[in-house]
């Protein structure tokens, strides 16, 4: 059997127009085993797959062993902020870390890693102008990995690359 379209013969390999009108219903057809029943089908959701969630790279790099100077007091650590010899209870950081809170902002100590440091004995309350006590010790942060130091979220946006 032939039909013609635009001016073309075309064929069908002799099959009727009923067969073949069964023939795609069998194929567009939910399979029996389907969730969806066949008027679901058409409306069935897509599903996504779940994005990989990934870490976001370090924008700084800080050594906790570097000297630190409060801002406020002008009091000195030569061997580091003492806070780090604790275990912060803030964010799970293990001591000689730095801390590890996702938002970023890590360059400073969390609230509870400077509080139990002072009742350890190994900080001492701020004598400069400060509400509730702490010391003001940013960590010295450096854009290139060097030795002994650990990746640190900052706050601060990452670096970019100027093309010479």
């Amino acid at each position: 059997m032939c039909a013609y379209q635009n001016g073309d013969a075309r064929s069908n390999g002799g099959a009727s127009l009923p067969a073949l009108r069964a023939a795609f219903e069998r194929a567009s057809a939910v399979l029996a085993g389907s969730r969806y029943s066949e008027k679901e089908n058409a409306m069935r959701p897509i599903i996504f797959p779940r994005p990989v969630f990934r870490k976001p790279a370090p924008s700084r790099w800080a050594c906790v062993s570097d000297p630190v100077t409060c801002r406020r007091c002008h009091h000195e650590w030569p061997d580091g902020d003492p806070a780090y010899q604790m275990v912060c209870r803030g964010c799970g950081a293990p001591p000689g870390r730095p801390c590890c809170r996702p938002e970023g902002g890590n360059e400073r100590v969390c609230f509870q890693r400077d509080q139990d440091a002072r009742r350890a004995g190994l900080l001492i309350s701020c004598e400069g102008l400060s509400w509730d006590g702490r010391h003001d010790k940013p960590m010295k942060l450096s854009l290139s990995r060097s030795l002994g130091a650990c990746a640190v979220l900052s706050g601060a946006p990452p670096a970019r690359r100027i093309a010479a």
